[in-house]
């Protein structure tokens, strides 16, 4: 029996911990990097800048009467994708 002062009977404990183990916390399972980078890239607000990005590249990307705006393009898609 347990007493409030005594706490358990050393037979109750050591039953206790042949049924239940050590009285230890086990470690939680790591999410590998990829997996919570994926997860953050895939919210809302991420795949409307993806979106913007996308859009920037086929409105300035596809342009072929000024050679400038390729430059532009590139610089528009790696400022939203920094965004992200």
């Amino acid at each position: 029996m347990t007493e409030v002062e005594k706490g358990l009977s050393n037979e109750i404990a050591a039953k206790k911990y042949k049924i239940n183990g050590p009285n230890v916390l086990t470690e939680k399972k790591r999410t590998p990097w990829f997996i919570d980078f994926a997860k953050e890239q895939s919210g809302y607000f991420a795949l409307m800048l993806w979106a913007g990005a996308g859009f920037s590249f086929l409105a300035y990307g596809l342009e072929t009467t000024d050679p400038s705006t390729v430059y532009l393009n590139s610089s528009y898609f790696s400022d939203s994708l920094t965004l992200c």
